[in-house]
């Protein structure tokens, strides 16, 4: 109950604090210094949503970013899921590959993006690959982290019951582990909406990030803010979605 009453609290807070985002930003600019050319007033803004529709294609562009972003969600849980036994025997023959990030993380998050769009050029397939093996690999390395952290006396119990050592890790050390994963899942939310709309910047697939370029390039400010507006709600939506599966299906803590 006092876990449920904390994430509500949470998107209350995130609820509250982009309207009052744009109350401070309608105030300032519609009323207090309106017509200023480092930022459009709120009415400007709203006139511009029709171009955002039209002009910019805005429904077919968000479709697609939206259906990588969830779809690499979904398809990259599931592939964790199904392979979970493989990874968890992977980081007990190789439990120095959970350093590995600390070496990647000094490359630049749109150094990958670049590589892909080198590769694959404008290739809608590689979008969905580019999300996909994002999610693959965060959680895979997730799951591999959580795993020491299992109580080795948990584990000692099944084998007192006659585990197998496949039952073990299905139903002792991946169970352990699913809400460190779940949890990672979530955090991973956002980042991957960011790193999918750099990807469509860069390589100009046909996506919210192709709006952003062309926005920039015509200098419209009102509809690169816009889309931001219009994002950190549907953002927020789907972290919404993704903790209330959580409450659903991961209810315990390990």
């Amino acid at each position: 109950m006092h876990k449920s009453s904390c994430i509500n609290n949470k998107f209350k807070f995130a609820f509250t604090s982009v309207v009052s985002f744009l109350f401070i930003y309608v105030m300032i600019f519609e009323f207090i210094i309106p017509g200023t050319s480092f930022l459009p007033s709120f009415t400007t803004l709203v006139y511009s949503l029709p171009s955002l529709w039209k002009e910019y294609d805005f429904f077919n562009r968000f479709l697609l970013t939206y259906t990588v972003v969830y779809l690499s969600l979904f398809l990259g849980f599931l592939v964790l899921y199904l392979k979970r036994i493989f990874i968890i025997k992977f980081y007990y023959v190789f439990p120095e590959f959970i350093n590995l990030p600390n070496l990647l993380k000094y490359f630049p998050a749109f150094f990958f993006a670049i590589l892909f769009t080198y590769w694959f050029q404008q290739n809608i397939l590689a979008e969905y690959a580019y999300g996909f093996l994002y999610v693959v690999w965060l959680l895979s390395y997730s799951l591999m982290s959580s795993v020491p952290s299992v109580p080795q006396e948990f584990i000692d119990s099944a084998k007192t019951m006659g585990k197998t050592y496949n039952e073990i890790i299905a139903q002792i050390i991946w169970k352990h582990s699913l809400p460190k994963v779940f949890k990672r899942l979530e955090d991973s939310h956002y980042l991957l909406w960011v790193i999918v709309l750099i990807y469509e910047f860069i390589a100009e697939t046909n996506g919210l990030g192709l709006i952003y370029k062309k926005a920039l390039n015509y200098n419209d400010i009102s509809v690169v803010l816009d889309l931001a507006v219009i994002l950190s709600f549907v953002m927020l939506f789907g972290k919404m979605v993704l903790s209330a599966i959580k409450k659903r299906f991961v209810f315990w803590e390990s």
